[in-house]
């Protein structure tokens, strides 16, 4: 039995496995982005009901960039705190 049949929620990284449709969550690498790709990510993401996750976002102009472009789901150290992406899963599987 596959995995998202049995309500496990599948994470990745790689953008192409969203076409393939792998994943439930995209981790998506903040600074190693394309100008101005944001966008692209986004559409192609809802397109394929895959929710996204800005990741390295670490300083308070990665913060402020995230809040000025309204991407909901960030993880990175900017906090000065840890915190699990097990728990982010969690949070977004509720």
């Amino acid at each position: 039995m596959k995995y998202k049949e049995r309500g496990i929620k599948i994470a990745s990284k790689i953008v192409f496995d969203v076409y393939k449709g792998i994943p439930n969550i995209l981790m998506y690498d903040y600074h190693n982005k394309i100008e101005k790709s944001e966008s692209d990510i986004l559409s192609l993401c809802k397109k394929y009901n895959v929710t996204v996750i800005f990741d390295n976002i670490n300083t308070k102009e990665d913060i402020e960039y995230a809040k000025s472009n309204s991407l909901d789901y960030v993880y990175g150290q900017y906090y000065k705190k840890i915190k699990r992406i097990k728990n982010i899963i969690d949070d977004l599987s509720k």
